[in-house]
């Protein structure tokens, strides 16, 4: 049990109440009990907090963990008493150049900063593997197409190469390059089908 924590949310109680409200006085000789008992203060109650930066962030980085202290606290831009503003330096060529400030009490800075640095982690390299995976795709994709389009235009050479084995590829991107060729009429196709119609003109 959290003695302090106990006694400051009823202090808080007591100082938002209304000052008629006849179970005020009794809050305050309970506090006072309290405070007696385990050898605290007002002054003891006070929260300090003091400004905390989390820094080197991306611009998604930043807004991720700006996300984080306005879910987690329910709390808005620049609200009181934790006064979580955004920063960007405008001219530090890094893409690493947003950090977010915030008060927090060096408990609160204490739990939520593992939280913050193990999520930015997180989302580094799950990001880092999706940008992997797509670059790959978009490779395997562009081989794809370049063999489509050796083979709709009748130039693989020897048969059946475009200068690449195709193994860089796998069906679900040979179907999607055929997908995208579909309505093209390579030139030799077009002269085929220009001497069809002639034929059947004549």
């Amino acid at each position: 049990m959290d003695a302090k924590k106990i006694i400051m949310d009823l202090n808080y109680r007591i100082e938002s109440a209304d000052e008629n409200d006849p179970e005020r006085e009794n809050a305050i000789r309970l506090r006072d009990r309290l405070l007696a008992k385990y050898g605290l203060h007002l002054e003891d109650l006070v929260e300090v907090r003091s400004r905390r930066e989390f820094n080197k962030l991306s611009q998604k980085e930043s807004a991720m963990v700006g996300q984080y202290f306005r879910r987690k606290l329910n709390i808005k831009y620049g609200e009181v008493p934790y006064n979580l503003t955004p920063y960007k330096y405008h001219h530090r060529a890094t893409k690493f150049n947003c950090f977010i400030i915030i008060d927090l009490t060096d408990d609160e800075y204490r739990y939520h900063e593992k939280i913050v640095k193990n999520l930015v982690q997180i989302f580094r390299r799950k990001t880092r593997e999706l940008e992997k995976k797509l670059r790959e795709e978009a490779q395997r994709r562009r081989d794809a197409m370049e063999y489509a389009i050796y083979e709709r235009a009748g130039i693989l050479f020897p048969a059946g190469h475009s200068g690449d084995d195709g193994s860089s590829f796998g069906l679900r991107e040979a179907m999607m390059a055929a997908h995208d060729l579909e309505d093209t009429v390579f030139p030799d196709l077009h002269i085929e089908q220009e001497f069809l119609k002639l034929a059947k003109e004549a």
